[in-house]
């Protein structure tokens, strides 16, 4: 789903995120966490988890999968300026404004 990466790499990378990471071992594991769990987490974290159930695991890899939109990867912190620079500097990039490229990003991340 990234390029230079193999999914197994992404996979670990979202489990060891420290905003991801707590999401994608409760749907690994298939726990539902207490409330007051969830609520001391981050931000980013809780409103990736107000996003269930379209958020899952898919083929070992945690997705945002709403309807009649295409399937989106969860893209780990330590990969989203690696991910950019890829996006607007590569050579399909056609050197797109910053928005620009976010907005061709988030149609698949």
């Amino acid at each position: 789903m990234v390029p230079e990466f193999s999914d197994t790499e992404i996979a670990e990378l979202q489990a060891e995120d420290p905003d991801i990471g707590p999401v994608f071992d409760w749907l690994i594991s298939k726990h539902q966490p207490p409330d007051d769990l969830v609520r001391s987490m981050s931000l980013e974290t809780r409103n990736l988890w107000s996003q269930c159930p379209a958020i899952k695991i898919l083929d070992a890899l945690l997705v945002r999968e709403k309807e009649n939109h295409p399937v989106q990867l969860v893209v780990p912190e330590c990969l989203r300026k690696q991910l950019f620079q890829m996006a607007h500097a590569g050579p399909l990039a056609a050197h797109l404004a910053g928005q620009r490229t976010f907005k061709h990003l988030a149609q698949a991340y």
